[in-house]
């Protein structure tokens, strides 16, 4: 068996080798909120390259890719009510997960580390397939609860319905 070297600069370039080529997303973000490292997954979930992205802040980022149509959809479509929610959001030191839709109608599920000197670590996973089996379930869910709350033969509800309606 060979020798593994305890070299931590060995590790330090598999690691980012293994990170490079994830099909998830990894970021790093300076204490001004800059851009300082990410994969290729983290960059196109915004429309960009690695190359354009690093160097950008963060609110850039969001700028930039709301401006093309790609990246983080906003619900209300106010970018700058968007923006100052999640600064806000990053005032808070610690671990956070949440959850988000992309304008593609893609989901990634995001974990954010901010550390005490406030570097931000940003990993996130698609979990589209996910989201959209939940949206299968909620929806099979409520034709069950109809059929069980109607006459079958009328559509009118039922003894029962009305039972629990009272």
């Amino acid at each position: 068996m060979p020798k593994i070297t305890n070299s931590p600069d060995l590790f330090k370039d598999l690691l980012i080798d293994v990170i490079k080529a994830s099909q998830d997303g990894f970021a790093i973000f300076d204490h001004n909120y800059v851009l300082i490292f990410c994969n290729h997954r983290f960059a196109n979930l915004f429309g960009l390259k690695v190359i354009e992205a690093e160097g950008l802040s963060f609110t850039e980022i969001i700028r930039k890719s709301h401006a093309s149509g790609d990246g983080i959809q906003i619900e209300n479509g106010d970018i700058e009510e968007f923006i100052r929610n999640s600064m806000s959001a990053h005032m808070k030191i610690g671990f956070r997960t949440f959850e988000s839709e992309m304008v593609d109608d893609r989901w990634i599920k995001v974990s954010r580390l901010i550390t005490q000197d406030r570097y931000v670590f940003v990993y996130n996973t698609d979990i589209t397939d996910l989201k959209n089996t939940e949206s299968e379930l909620r929806q099979a869910l409520e034709h069950v609860e109809k059929l069980a709350a109607t006459d079958p033969l009328t559509g009118i509800s039922n003894r029962r319905h009305f039972v629990e309606l009272g």
